[in-house]
């Protein structure tokens, strides 16, 4: 029988709603035809699981889990009209898939065009056969999708079958970036066994230290040559002469501050570009206090509010409880000066020779502030290498606050910090 050659399929009357915490809203039952034991029988839909999985249940009672898209379901139509494949062609079928082993290449139907893909690996946690499924070349992940699914055929079925020159030279790319890579982790490791290390002084502290042995990144950030965003017009200019865009200011017109500053790195080939940013407070209501949200760049400096005025309705507005974090839990890095010449708030702390080094957003927080008060800063964009190095090869960033002595540690991708006393710090 068909059934007894198609793995892991007939699982029958298994806890499958037990194997899984994520509950999802059930869909409108329809009325399907599943090939089961080598017949089509009446079926209907039940229940569902990740993956777009499917419960489907038989007429007996019997539960078939698979995808709504499986080559062995049929809308009630296509069965009656008879649009209904052969047993030789879900034979077939079932014996190329069952065929498939991890890194397989198929091909995969993606938003109406079929593409180049493969099977990275497969899950059985549900059920089994779910593949993870990712483009062949750029290596995007394109999903998990049940191995039944329609939208897999065997490869080159709808894209063109790759030529032996295509193939070398996809060999002699993945043979290029190897190279690169392998060549950057050795240049990781040799500046990072260059820079001093953080060791505490407190015996608390030491388990957090040893683990992740955080290096005092700001002697690396002062080696590079972080240059200032280029002028509008320049990179509009260097954009055309590349054929990048067309001699089209609506569409030049679109790139924010951070993708002029990404561009500028780009142009100058440096390590990095700052730009000088400009934003209106957005007000986010949370626990009866205001905070404003900075753009996303990869370390900041000269961060102050504007205030303007200070007086609204006559009433003179009092600020309280102002300062900067990075997360929304609300720790404290440091509290806002007011500058009374300048009439605004600053954080003098962070400037151009000692940034707050982190890759998340950075917060400001009060009790209230004026509804024309502006938030001026200097953010940084780093290239990759410098990026990956500064905050995927060490794991807690330190900035330094000289009004309190402190060392702020930042985790690199989750924005979790912590402040410890230059005194209870020594730097190796």
């Amino acid at each position: 029988m068909l059934v007894q050659d198609l793995p892991n399929i007939s699982l029958q009357n298994l806890p499958l709603r037990n194997r899984h915490q994520v509950f999802f809203e059930k869909e409108p039952e329809e009325t399907f035809y599943i090939f089961d034991d080598n017949i089509w029988k009446k079926c209907k839909n039940v229940d569902r699981l990740p993956y777009d999985l499917t419960i489907f249940q038989l007429e007996d009672g019997t539960e078939i889990p698979t995808c709504k898209d499986s080559f062995r379901i049929l809308s009630e139509e296509d069965y009656n009209n008879k649009n209904i494949p052969s047993q030789k062609e879900l034979q077939e079928e079932i014996e190329w898939r069952s065929q498939i082993v991890e890194q397989d290449e198929i091909d995969f139907l993606l938003n109406k065009d079929w593409v180049k893909a493969y099977v990275s690996w497969k899950k059985s946690d549900i059920i089994p056969n779910v593949w993870n499924i990712y483009h062949r070349k750029s290596t995007d992940w394109i999903g998990y999708f049940y191995y039944e699914s329609k939208r897999i055929v065997k490869s080159s079925t709808h894209t063109p079958k790759i030529s032996v020159e295509e193939l070398l030279k996809e060999k002699e790319e993945k043979e290029r970036i190897e190279k690169e890579k392998k060549e950057n982790e050795e240049k990781y490791a040799s500046i990072l066994n260059s820079l001093r290390t953080f060791k505490p002084k407190d015996s608390k502290l030491k388990c957090l230290f040893e683990e992740y042995k955080p290096k005092y990144m700001l002697d690396y950030y002062l080696t590079l040559n972080i240059r200032d965003t280029l002028p509008d017009e320049e990179i509009k200019n260097k954009m055309i002469e590349e054929k990048l865009i067309e001699n089209d200011s609506k569409k030049f017109g679109k790139y924010t501050q951070f993708d002029k500053t990404y561009l500028s790195m780009i142009i100058l080939g440096c390590d990095g570009c700052s730009s000088k940013i400009e934003d209106k407070i957005k007000y986010f209501d949370i626990k009866n206090k205001y905070y404003f949200r900075s753009q996303k760049f990869d370390s900041y400096y000269d961060i102050y509010v504007q205030l303007y005025d200070l007086v609204e309705s006559d009433k003179v507005v009092e600020i309280k409880n102002i300062y900067l974090t990075t997360n929304e839990w609300g720790e404290n890095i440091c509290e806002g000066v007011y500058n009374k010449e300048l009439n605004r708030i600053e954080f003098p702390d962070f400037h151009k020779l000692n940034p707050l080094l982190t890759i998340q957003n950075f917060e400001i927080h009060a009790d209230n502030l004026p509804n024309n008060a502006k938030c001026f800063y200097t953010g940084i964009i780093l290239s990759g290498f410098q990026r990956i190095f500064m905050f995927g090869k060490n794991m807690w960033n330190a900035s330094y606050k000289k009004s309190t002595k402190e060392y702020v540690f930042i985790e690199g991708y989750s924005g979790n910090l912590f402040l410890i006393p230059e005194d209870n710090l020594m730097l190796e």
